[in-house]
């Protein structure tokens, strides 16, 4: 539950990696401070330095790979306690949290013989999380089961965390790199409520809810050790953040493969502070298929696609002279694409009318994408400009349902809907192209919209 305050201590982390770690000539991004290991004040340097960063960590520091974290997201959150008073599993999902930016450092130091980090900290403010959840096990003597929305505020005061680093080579330059981390916390208060136990009985729900509240400390008491744990373990892995791929890197295709791989979860939800619109569900206002005399037009509007957070980058190829990107990708899930439509013309040998909503269901797929990219100087930066896109799809199977056609004659728009996806391969292969053509122009302008932001220098080391 103080998954929020951990995702803050990470990019302090990874703050005070930057500033123990860059060189004397890196330029850090404004606001951070940069510490010298020679300074006698070192640590009171590392606490000034963590402090002001908290602003800028709040809203997201693209340069250093952190993402906005006031208000943050956590798509899933298991704590599965298995014996003891409480035995429970706790399943979270969808976790906004706020407040993180109310955090104050009480102290940070830095052993630079075994490369330690301990920090202790607290928030001035109740840290307040709002999601789903499902539980089902057993509170103290009363057994519990739900499923809903769920509200916590908890207070922290202290929060006590050791981070061990070690010294890596790569690339010819020195980085610390996270080896463990481990932390405790101490709560004042806890609150909770839980929307839904019981499937629903109001009065089973509310006498738990009173039951959980009443009882905070010892329910914390037996779930500390497992959020510990669960948290420990998880806050490596996220305060490692995003890697910026050197263009020199004879391996730079793997590298970007797999930060983009790594960094799809966020990307699917987006990040404001890179101009990136969230890709699950991603939404584009307007899409043509202009089939000309003798085919179909089809106009989309508001048209969601959902599902890409499930994507796999099967290959990447990134050529740094050329600036161009060669990238495959498979969707484990079905592509979903929801919206309003309008069309008219004739579809294979019948003609077709109507407007309204629609979905269109893509089995199995996969797509291919040539970027074409050039640098261009802009205000004294560099920035890339996307030249061309080029995109094709494969699928194995298309369902589609249009709803309103014919004017709303049901009979005919049954039929129709039939005949549709009775011959979706033939009516695949005569829009394909077109479809194909409409969206790399829909891609382009968002890729660009992230690329007219973000500076060269921040997306790649020279």
């Amino acid at each position: 539950m103080t998954a929020n305050i951990l995702k803050i201590v990470c990019g302090l982390v990874y703050v005070v990696i930057v500033c123990i770690n860059a060189a004397p000539s890196t330029k850090l991004p404004k606001g951070f401070i940069q510490c010298k290991r020679s300074d006698p004040n070192f640590d009171t340097c590392l606490m000034t330095g963590a402090q002001s960063a908290i602003p800028h960590l709040a809203k997201g520091v693209p340069s250093l790979g952190i993402l906005k974290m006031d208000p943050l997201r956590i798509d899933k959150l298991l704590i599965d306690q298995g014996s003891g008073p409480v035995s429970i599993k706790l399943d979270f999902k969808n976790l906004d949290i706020s407040n993180l930016k109310s955090i104050v450092i009480d102290k940070i130091h830095f052993n630079p013989e075994s490369n330690n980090v301990d920090i202790e900290l607290h928030p001035l403010k109740p840290i307040v999380m709002d999601g789903d959840y499902e539980i089902s096990g057993k509170v103290l003597i009363l057994p519990i089961v739900g499923k809903g929305r769920c509200k916590i505020n908890i207070d922290v005061s202290n929060l006590i965390g050791n981070i061990k680093l070690k010294s890596v080579l790569k690339n010819g330059n020195k980085h610390l790199e996270i080896v463990n981390i481990s932390w405790t916390f101490t709560a004042s208060k806890l609150n909770l409520k839980f929307d839904n136990l019981f499937n629903g009985d109001k009065a089973l729900g509310d006498n738990m809810n009173v039951f959980l509240n009443e009882n905070w400390r010892e329910l914390l008491i037996e779930l500390k050790p497992a959020i510990e744990d669960v948290f420990g373990t998880a806050f490596k892995e996220i305060a490692k953040g995003f890697v910026q791929c050197k263009l020199s890197d004879p391996a730079i295709s793997e590298c970007m493969r797999n930060e983009l791989q790594r960094a799809t979860p966020y990307l699917s939800k987006g990040i404001p502070s890179l101009g990136l619109l969230p890709t699950d569900p991603l939404r584009i206002s307007s899409l043509t298929i202009d089939k000309g005399i003798g085919g179909v037009n089809l106009k989309f509007k508001d048209l969601d696609i959902l599902n890409m957070r499930s994507t796999i980058i099967k290959d990447l190829t990134f050529d740094p002279k050329n600036f161009t990107l060669n990238v495959a990708i498979v969707v484990q899930k079905p592509i979903i694409l929801e919206g309003q439509y309008e069309t008219n013309g004739r579809v294979i040998i019948l003609p077709i009318n109507g407007n309204g909503t629609c979905r269109f269901t893509l089995d199995n797929y996969k797509s291919f994408s040539v970027v074409k990219m050039k640098p261009v100087l802009k205000n004294g930066n560099t920035y890339l400009e996307v030249k061309s896109l080029d995109f094709k799809f494969t699928t194995s199977k298309m369902h589609l349902i249009m709803n309103n056609l014919f004017n709303g004659d049901k009979i005919l728009g049954d039929n129709m809907n039939l005949f549709l996806n009775e011959n979706w391969m033939e009516l695949l292969n005569d829009m394909q192209p077109a479809f194909e053509k409409a969206l790399s122009v829909a891609f382009i302008s968002i890729a660009q919209e992230f690329f007219n932001r973000i500076p060269l220098n921040q997306i790649f080391i020279d």
